[in-house]
């Protein structure tokens, strides 16, 4: 497990657009934190379901503060460098925390 993470990941604004509910437009800021410096970083092997080709996708976690309310969390998917999708929702689930840790880890803190 790498101790430091310096990659990068392309936001395509088509992609970005089609994952923001305009309810949760105000955590777009938290994205950039996220990409820059995860707490955790996952690789897998996935295949897809439509033209069943494996690809190497990568899985960005962080836990943040916002105002006003408990832990947010943070997660992002990427393939060749691309953001293909992200989330935020409240952390009262650790479950779906822990469901989010798959594949191999590649970075932590």
């Amino acid at each position: 497990m790498r101790k430091d993470f310096h990659g990068g990941v392309l936001v395509n604004a088509d992609v970005l657009g089609e994952h923001v509910d305009p309810a949760r437009s105000e955590f777009l800021p938290y994205l950039l934190g996220l990409l820059e410096a995860p707490f955790e970083v996952w690789m897998q092997f996935e295949r897809h379901r439509v033209t069943g080709r494996y690809a190497t996708r990568y899985r960005y976690i962080k836990v943040i503060e916002t105002p006003g309310r408990k832990g947010m969390l943070l997660v992002a998917n990427a393939s060749r460098g691309v953001m293909e999708a992200w989330t935020i929702i409240p952390m009262g689930d650790l479950k779906y925390l822990q469901r989010q840790r798959s594949g191999k880890l590649i970075f932590g803190r």
